[in-house]
Formats: C-alpha cells, sequence, structure tokens
C-alpha cells in the first residue's frame, strides 16, 4: 500500500532542491514540514505566534537556516553552481536599489520561499492528479498513449510540457481540487460588496475555488466525482 501524498512530498522535495540548489535536500520530509507549516500557520494566523518558540520548532529552523547559509556561500564561489541552479541566478540580477546588493540573508529566502510555497501544493496536486487519471480510464489512456508516442522519438525522457493532455488533465484537476482554495486579503479602504459593508483593514477570506465549480463558468464540467 502506498501513500500518495507522503511519495509525492518526498519527490517534490528532492525535486526542489536540485533545482534551488544544485544537490539534495539534507533534512527529512518530517522537519521541513514542521517548519514549513509552523510558519504558515503563524503567518497567516491560524495559531498564535507563541507556536514560533516551540523548542523542536526552533531546533530544525536553526540548523536549516545554517545549511542554507553555507550552501548560498558554497554556489556563490562556485560560477557553474551559479548558472545552474535558482538561487545562483539571482546572482546575476541587480538588486534592488535599496538593497545595493545580494546579502546571503536575501538569498537564504529564496529556497525558504520555494519549499514554503511548493511543499504541500505541488505534492497534494500530483496526488489528486494521480486520482483524477486513474478515476477517469479514458483521460489515463489518452496521457499512456500519447506519452508512448513522444517516446519513439525522444533521446531521452520526454519532456512534460510537449504532453498536451497530460497538461489538460492538470490543469482540470487544479480547477477540481485547488492546492490552495482561499486567500487571505485585508481591505485598503471601505466598501460596499454583496450588501455587506467592509471596513479598511477587515480581513477578508476570498473562497477563490467557488468560481472554479460555477456552472455558467465551466457549463457541463462540474463534476466532483
Amino acid at each position: 500500500r502506498l501513500d500518495v501524498l507522503s511519495e509525492a512530498q518526498t519527490q517534490t522535495v528532492d525535486v526542489l532542491s536540485r533545482l534551488l540548489n544544485g544537490e539534495p535536500f539534507p533534512f527529512t520530509k518530517r522537519e521541513l514540514g514542521l517548519v514549513v507549516h509552523t510558519m504558515i500557520w503563524a503567518t497567516f494566523g491560524h495559531a498564535p505566534r507563541l507556536v514560533l518558540r516551540n523548542p523542536a520548532y526552533r531546533s530544525v529552523q536553526r540548523r536549516m537556516r545554517a545549511h542554507l547559509l553555507d550552501l548560498v556561500a558554497a554556489i556563490r564561489s562556485d560560477p557553474k553552481r551559479v548558472a545552474s541552479t535558482l538561487v545562483g541566478h539571482y546572482l546575476t540580477f541587480p538588486p534592488p536599489p535599496e538593497l545595493g546588493e545580494w546579502t546571503d540573508s536575501d538569498l537564504v529566502s529564496v529556497p525558504y520561499g520555494a519549499y514554503l510555497a511548493g511543499f504541500d501544493t505541488v505534492a497534494s496536486a500530483a496526488s489528486f492528479l494521480l486520482y483524477r487519471l486513474l478515476s477517469n480510464p479514458e483521460a489515463l489512456a489518452r496521457v499512456r498513449d500519447e506519452h508512448d508516442a513522444l517516446s519513439d522519438d525522444a533521446t531521452g525522457p520526454v519532456d512534460p510540457a510537449s504532453q498536451k493532455y497530460l497538461r489538460a488533465a492538470f490543469l482540470e484537476t487544479v480547477r477540481l481540487n485547488p492546492p490552495g482554495s482561499t486567500v487571505l486579503r485585508f481591505a485598503e479602504r471601505d466598501i460596499e460588496f454583496g450588501g455587506y459593508t467592509i471596513r479598511k483593514g477587515d480581513e477578508v477570506l476570498i473562497v477563490i475555488a467557488g468560481d472554479h465549480l460555477n456552472a455558467e463558468l465551466f457549463p457541463g464540467w462540474c463534476r466532483t466525482g
């Protein structure tokens, strides 16, 4: 029995690490999950900021930051890694005028941001994609046939960008099962909306996934099963 989400998280971390840093990630998925989820909960108010004092979180966060600082220093000193990693690419762009130069702390935020944004979202999207394809044999057959046809002419792995049926299946998956169904915003001024008054500074939770199931926007394509 395979835990699809867990396996997707493991592969997501590995791919992100190689793109960002050019090497495997030396922390466990559980340790990364602790840092990512604690930071998200505290940032968006899902948990009191007191959770940032959790000894387990602070221990992993300190070790992770130290590792990423060492990694940034190593990338700075290696032209090949500057050219081949996402962290290195930042060094090829001019920093904002107010910074003057990219500091190590600035560059550490690159992998942090990617892990925060991609750890759960990419893994859950991949898991739901597998579920949707297995639940729809016709769509799965199209994706497989397309991959087999492209493989005949490929000299290496098939580029996912060339697989139009896989792309279509993915887009439909994230419509029905979006990794992020809501966004949090703060009103910049008083507004009237739907018969309600939203005051400046009010916290507004917007359910963006609601439009994904709107039959007027997606006629005939609102099956959720």
